[in-house]
């Protein structure tokens, strides 16, 4: 006959299974109601995007505009399009793109424009 396990072990198991079932209802309740924040799934590898980036929407921001722009007034006008912006992660980025000159340039602390925009002088 084999060994029983002890007692320490089932405890354990029991333990992170009431821990999962409480994480799968905690999703199955968020997704239940819809606009729920946090409720949408993983992306799988190799699934097509769905909607558009956070450097997307500020460079359609920055188009839209006619100079350069603060982080607060490109969030602004995001969040008034309907948007949800992380600041600090949108200027993250913004300073990585403006690295390799991709799209973007800074034109004074925490204010962007477009690389190249109507109207500029750069």
């Amino acid at each position: 006959m084999s060994d029983p396990i002890p007692d320490s072990l089932l405890s354990l198991a029991e333990l992170l299974l009431e821990a999962q079932i409480k994480a799968i209802r905690k999703v199955r309740q968020s997704t239940a109601s819809p606009g729920a924040a946090g409720c949408t799934a993983p992306r799988r590898r190799g699934t097509p995007r769905t909607g558009k980036s956070q450097l997307d929407i500020v460079y359609n921001v920055l188009k839209a505009a006619t100079g350069p722009l603060h982080i607060s007034e490109i969030v602004a006008r995001a969040t008034a399009a309907g948007f949800v912006l992380d600041r600090d992660s949108v200027v993250s980025a913004l300073a990585k793109r403006i690295q390799h000159s991709d799209r973007f340039r800074r034109t004074a602390p925490n204010t962007f424009a477009l690389l190249i925009q109507k109207g500029s002088t750069s």
